[in-house]
């Protein structure tokens, strides 16, 4: 998180927020150098917590960010064993901000490393997981910042929303702001182990053609899945735009065999 300076509070202004220090097993009271913080426990283990003043979440979040990340460093610095130690290298593993005053709403376009929208309690993290109905999930690892990623749900649904498939066309897209061209085509192609084919019987007509097949088939194992991409395109007549994007289509698919 970049930090910026936060301008200082008149008399009288700001809101208080609640902040939580996850600590798990680690039943440490803060020492005398960690001013306002206390320790309590519930269901979910020992945890610190305090109260901040300030004009809105974002400030709260870049306030606590910093504080633990210079208490990390000086543990760091430091022989002196410290419940700094034995917490997870990056905030977003541990801290919390009580969100009550509901400036965190969800939106399809909600970004998972807004400093508006890090350090969510698990309720308020629930909710926002459940009104995107897929689109996000709970962060199952800390290499990404944030509470919450998006899933591959909410990719397939920008792209939807971002292009519009040309009628009677094989590859090409029409971007739905710029109007530009794209083409969409294969990058990687799925690979399967194990699957088959086969065909059983076939009825025919007298003159010998088939009217209707019979197949056996056997779903394979999945062992490299496909990825589709879109290319930006530089003709801008649709006729043109059609066979650049066959011709790229062809081009990528020579290049992969």
């Amino acid at each position: 998180m970049g930090y910026r300076k936060i301008a200082k509070l008149k008399e009288g202004e700001g809101r208080t927020y609640e902040v939580r220090l996850n600590l798990g097993d680690n039943y440490v009271m803060p020492p005398k150098f960690i001013k306002y913080w206390r320790f309590a426990v519930d269901e979910r283990g020992a945890y610190w917590t305090r109260l901040i003043n300030e004009r809105n979440r974002v400030d709260v979040a870049q306030k606590i960010t910093r504080w633990f990340q210079e208490n990390k460093c000086r543990a760091r610095a430091t022989h002196r064993k410290s419940v700094f130690h034995s917490l997870p290298e990056t905030s977003y593993e541990c801290l919390e901000i009580k969100d009550d005053y509901n400036e965190v709403v969800y939106c399809p376009q909600m970004r998972p490393s807004d400093p508006n929208n890090l350090y969510l309690t698990p309720d308020k993290l629930q909710e926002i997981i459940d009104l995107s109905k897929g689109l996000l999930m709970k962060n199952p690892s800390n290499e990404k910042r944030g509470s919450f990623i998006r899933t591959k749900k909410h990719k397939y649904k920008s792209n939807k929303e971002r292009y519009t498939k040309v009628a009677d066309t094989q590859y090409l897209y029409k971007h739905n702001r710029s109007g530009k061209y794209f083409a969409r085509v294969c990058v990687r192609s799925q690979i399967s182990e194990g699957g088959y084919q086969k065909l059983i019987k076939a009825d025919r007509l007298p003159n010998g053609k088939m009217i209707k097949t019979y197949w056996e088939s056997k779903k394979g194992k999945k062992v490299q899945s496909g990825l589709m991409r879109f290319f930006p395109l530089k003709s801008h007549n649709q006729q043109k735009a059609a066979a650049e994007a066959k011709a790229l289509s062809q081009k990528l698919k020579n290049e992969s065999n």
